[in-house]
This record gives structure tokens, sequence and C-alpha cells, in this order.
């Protein structure tokens, strides 16, 4: 260094300041790249978006799947009370539209399969209803289905109501 010359070194390797600050070869994740280099802005940025994106899906998840088995349940309790009254053709909107929505398969596999099981009987009481009203048929027949399938909703419900959150966050 006769010219006067005066070179400034990083402190942690022994490298000219004109490349950048660095980071040791020692270091698992970088190795050596310069600090300010684009690769590691770059890499850094798409690791970052990828893992907002991933917590954002998970938390919209789950509650669309806390929402939809909310409104199952409220509907799986008003064909309960529709039951307890005059009997008549029961809903099964808010489960077709979970079905249609390709939100089921969000739920565990023992809730659909019951709410599945639940909703088929109750399509076969409103077919038995439509077919009920049109014939007048046998009234014991009737009564026995009714309560019969209010007694499937409760004991779905009392399945169902405190598993609504706990099981469900489990669920992840």
């Amino acid at each position: 260094d006769s010219g006067g010359e005066v070179k400034m070194y990083d402190f942690i390797i022994n490298a000219p300041l004109s490349q950048g600050l660095t980071i040791p070869m020692w270091s698992p994740i970088l190795a050596g790249f310069p600090i300010n280099s684009p690769l590691i802005g770059s890499f850094l940025g798409v690791v970052f978006g990828f893992a907002i994106n991933y917590a954002y899906q998970y938390w919209k998840n789950r509650n669309d799947r806390n929402y939809y088995m909310k409104a199952i349940t409220s509907e799986i309790g008003f064909c309960i009370s529709t039951l307890n009254s005059y009997p008549n053709i029961l809903p099964t909107d808010r489960w077709e539209a979970a079905l249609y929505s390709g939100i089921l398969r969000r739920f565990r596999h023992d809730q659909v399969a019951k709410l599945s099981k639940a909703y088929h009987k109750i399509r076969e009481f409103n077919l038995f209803m439509d077919y009920w009203h049109d014939n007048t048929t046998d009234a014991y027949c009737m009564h026995h289905r009714q309560e019969e399938l209010r007694t499937d909703l409760e004991e779905l419900m009392e399945w169902l109501n405190p598993s609504l959150m706990i099981k469900a966050d489990e669920a992840g």
C-alpha cells in the first residue's frame, strides 16, 4: 500500500467493503451471500409472501368452516322445532350450500358422515311428506317417522353443540 490508498474491510470476514457486507460461510441459511444482494431480498420476499398467504388461507378456511357449521346447526335446530309443531317440509338449503361450495372437505370425516346421514333422513322425510299430503296415508306411520327423525336430529344436536368449536378447532 504505497499509493496511500486505504482499503476498508468487513469485520466478519476479510473482504473489501466494495463487495458489500457479507455473512460468513458457516451461516447455514445465507451461505456467504452479501446482505444487500438482490437474490437474498427476492428469496426472503417470496418466502414471506408464501407464509402470509398460508396463514391467511388457514384463517379463512377456519372461519368458513365455523360459519357453515353454525349455519347447519341452526338449520337442524329449525328442523327440530318444525317437527315439534305441525309436520311440514324441512329445509336442506344450508346443507346443500355447504355441499356445493366444497367447504365439507374442511370438516372432519365423522362430522360429514353424521351430517350426511341426518340430511339423508330429512330428504326421505320430505319425500314421505309429499306422498302423505297427496295420499293421506296412515297417520300412525307419519307420526312414527316424525318421532324417529326428531330423535335422530336431537341426538345429532347434542353431539354437534359441544363439538362445534372445540372439535372444529382441533381439526385445524
